[in-house]
């Protein structure tokens, strides 16, 4: 029996992959990002609208872009990403999320429906597993809501937009 003692792996160009802690667990490199709304957001009346989160709480691998709430990663692979949107204020009759890819609507989010234009204080939550190509492919997250214009809320306890590499 042979032993291998090692406290990290490296790709031939130096970079490290994984590391192996004093305790024998394995720790790679992740790809995470999460970002949420800086400051709140108001969302016209049955109109898709980009949602801007513009703050980030962590982004490890740098594929998030705050700048224009943009999640594209240089890495290809199956990502598990997920949204939450809180409407705080104004009447509508419902409220959606959506994912885009590429600047074209994907994947339907979570979709509340009250008959009244009584929604207001509710929380749309959304999560999809997707394939990204590492290269061109990016994600937004969009709302809409009909009725009256109403608000999504900021805050990190709020409404965010994250994600993270399940593998290639």
């Amino acid at each position: 029996m042979s032993t291998l003692k090692v406290d990290t792996i490296q790709h031939s160009g130096g970079t490290t992959g994984i590391t192996i802690n004093s305790n024998g667990f394995v720790i790679p490199k992740a790809v995470v990002f999460s970002a949420y709304i800086g400051s709140n957001q108001s969302i016209s009346a049955s109109t898709w609208t980009k949602v801007t989160f513009n703050t980030e709480e962590y982004d490890t691998a740098g594929q998030y872009d705050h700048s224009n709430s943009k999640f594209q990663p240089t890495i290809a692979g199956y990502y598990s990403i997920s949204a939450s949107l809180a409407w705080m204020q104004g009447a509508s009759t419902a409220g959606l999320a959506k994912f885009y890819k590429n600047g074209s609507a994907y994947k339907n989010g979570a979709y509340i429906y009250h008959a009244d234009q009584t929604l207001d204080d509710y929380q749309n939550y959304a999560s999809i597993t997707i394939h990204m190509n590492g290269s061109s492919d990016y994600l937004e997250i969009y709302g809409f809501n009909v009725g009256s214009a109403n608000v999504i809320h900021a805050g990190l306890d709020q409404s965010s937009f994250q994600g993270f590499l399940i593998g290639v």
